[in-house]
């Protein structure tokens, strides 16, 4: 039969892996944004052009 502290052990990796896993998708949206703030928006002629400078 399980014990309490194994449960506990497990239901504590399932939180860290929790935490983990919001910490990379906080750090992927913010360099998201910073690639996105790069954008430089330039229209010549009929062509639009959009590039980091």
């Amino acid at each position: 039969m399980y014990t309490g502290t194994l449960i506990k052990e497990l239901m504590a990796t399932v939180e860290r892996a929790e935490q983990q896993a919001e910490q990379q998708r906080t750090a992927d949206e913010r360099e998201l944004h910073a690639i996105f703030a790069m954008q430089i928006l330039s229209v010549q002629g009929d062509q639009l052009l959009m590039g980091a400078a």
